[in-house]
């Protein structure tokens, strides 16, 4: 009875239901505490796969590079591998049939080799027109050029190839960040060649210098240019006796002194630096000081080539002022004896001060601009504090600016009380070979170790002197006090066959004009006969028999 008292008493059983209120409360809190606990460990999940999801697209966009790219960095050692191939396949030539002509577009159905002339039976254009040949072709080429050459260096033994080198080709990838909503996107450009031994930023220069028409980015004409003056310029028929048609024994060994003599003689790469820079040695993992006597350049405005009357001055200070309140620092020493660093490639750059540009995918990127800008803060440093700092600027910029504007070679004061002991600021002009206009000196030229450092050229005029085109590559043949392409350096020495456009070695050959032929190859264009003893007629450098000869002008 006193249970029931209890359960009925009104006091108790606002306390029970109070109680069970505040453990339907606790449930709830632990219930909420757990589903917090898995809204949290869901999130963490969450956010690790999104970064994982990041990660890999990062992965992806930095390695979305063919095979082909990937072979063509450079090795730590001579041991070059390369796709699987058949060994048998080195010496030879595809064939390459089908490939459209870049000249007829759609007129053309696809190359067809002609027997032994160098073009195409359906269009009548040339192998260039076709871009038959591939990186690793070219590669190969090159190569076997600069094999048994000074310029060794620049080529790697093909593993199991009985002795054959290939070119290690520099590329250059620039990767630039565009933030386009969540998902990062990237813009790569690729440089399918770019100057050897350079840091990525001198190289970068290099090729803002070259027309846009003509810089050899992947999938562009600059590309296709290329590999049609790689075609023209260095034909494999010129140094490869095996890919000549018909050669006797005589002719062979002709030929292989020929490509003997102008390998050791003519043969060179260009070194691209900056101005007063070029034939430096270039030590792997070693900071370089400036030499004694090495020019420090002065105030100039940017890298453009500009305009050619306006020369750029190189000063040297050889001595110091010592007197009271006198100019106690060199002239544009601020960042001009700056260490050289080395690149990915072991090459040292003397540049200055370090900043960063995201441009450059994570290589160093050295900027030399102390001592070269015209800004005060360049000035400053050369001038020694005190009640005097005022007139000391304006005298040191005058100074400079009379060696800039006037070309003074001697500049000298002898004994005054504003400048006390005499100094001497000697002056040179870096100046374009070609062109003869002011070479900037934060702007990177050209040198030709066959030429000699004391000539530069802008990229721009580093051309064959015979037919005004780029070196393809910076590659050279030295003659006559300046460079020529190989193809017309050869032709300078022995003529060319018109037909097979090949050198003949043969003293027995077929002259008309200024065009040579084989006595085999004296055969007209159209029908194809052979007019040794017949009447010819030559039209644009065209062979043609009478007949054919009206049917063309009908």
């Amino acid at each position: 009875m006193a249970k029931v008292a209890k359960d009925l008493n009104p006091r108790v059983q606002k306390r029970e239901r109070e109680r069970e209120r505040e453990r339907e409360k606790k449930k709830k809190k632990k219930k909420k505490k757990k589903k917090k606990k898995k809204k949290k460990k869901k999130k963490k999940k969450k956010k690790k796969k999104k970064k994982k999801k990041k990660k890999k697209k990062l992965f992806r966009a930095h390695c979305n590079l063919s095979l082909d790219l990937l072979f063509s960095v450079w090795m730590p050692t001579d041991q070059f591998l390369l796709h699987e191939t058949d060994p048998m396949s080195l010496g030879q030539q595809q064939s390459a049939r089908g490939v459209a002509c870049l000249r007829c577009k759609g007129m053309c159905s696809g190359f067809e080799p002609h027997s032994w002339r160098k073009i195409c039976k359906s269009c009548k254009c040339s192998q260039e027109e076709h871009c038959l040949s591939s990186d690793l072709d070219d590669d190969r080429k090159i190569g076997r050029l600069l094999m048994d050459s000074k310029y060794a260096t620049l080529t790697a033994r093909v593993k199991g190839g009985d002795g054959i080198r290939i070119y290690k080709r520099n590329r250059m990838i620039m990767t630039n960040p565009i933030a386009t909503g969540k998902d990062p996107t990237f813009d790569t450009i690729t440089y399918e060649w770019a100057p050897p031994g350079v840091t990525q930023k001198l190289g970068l220069q290099y090729m803002e210098l070259i027309p846009k028409e003509k810089q050899p980015v992947t999938g562009t004409e600059g590309a296709l240019y290329r590999r049609r003056q790689l075609m023209h310029q260095l034909p494999i028929y010129d140094q490869d006796p095996s890919r000549c048609r018909g050669l006797v024994e005589s002719e062979l060994k002709a030929m292989e002194d020929f490509v003997k003599q102008y390998k050791s003689e003519a043969l060179g790469v260009g070194e691209v630096a900056l101005p007063g820079q070029g034939g430096l040695p270039k030590e792997e993992g070693k900071t370089q000081e400036k030499p004694e006597g090495t020019e420090t350049t002065a105030p100039t405005t940017n890298g453009s080539l500009g305009d050619p009357s306006k020369e750029v001055e190189y000063v040297r200070l050889i001595n110091d002022v010592d007197s009271d309140g006198g100019i106690n620092d060199s002239v544009g020493d601020d960042g001009g004896d700056g260490q050289r660093n080395d690149d990915d490639h072991g090459v040292d750059d003397k540049d200055g001060d370090d900043h960063s540009n995201g441009n450059d995918n994570g290589a160093s990127d050295d900027d030399g601009d102390g001592g070269n800008g015209p800004s005060d803060d360049n000035v400053d440093p050369g001038v020694s504090e005190g009640p005097s700092d005022d007139d000391e600027r304006v005298m040191l910029m005058m100074l400079v600016m009379m060696i800039n504007r006037f070309s003074i070679d001697t500049v000298f004061s002898d004994g005054t009380e504003q400048c006390g002991r005499a100094q001497l600021l000697v002056s040179h002009t870096v100046v374009c070979e070609l062109c003869k206009g002011a070479a900037p000196a934060d702007s990177p030229v050209v040198y030709a170790d066959r030429a000699g450092y004391s000539k530069q050229w802008h990229p721009t005029c580093f051309v064959c002197i015979k037919c005004s085109e780029p070196l393809v590559d910076l590659i050279y043949f030295w003659k006559d006090g300046a460079p020529w392409c190989g193809r017309h350096y050869c032709e300078s020495l022995r003529p060319r066959c018109s037909g097979c456009d090949e050198i003949i070695f043969s003293e027995d050959y077929q002259r008309v004009e200024d065009l040579a032929w084989h006595r085999k190859h004296f055969i007209c264009e159209g029908c194809e006969q052979l007019l040794s003893g017949r009447a010819y007629i030559v039209t644009k450098g065209q062979l043609l028999c009478p007949t054919c000869s009206k049917s063309k002008r009908s």
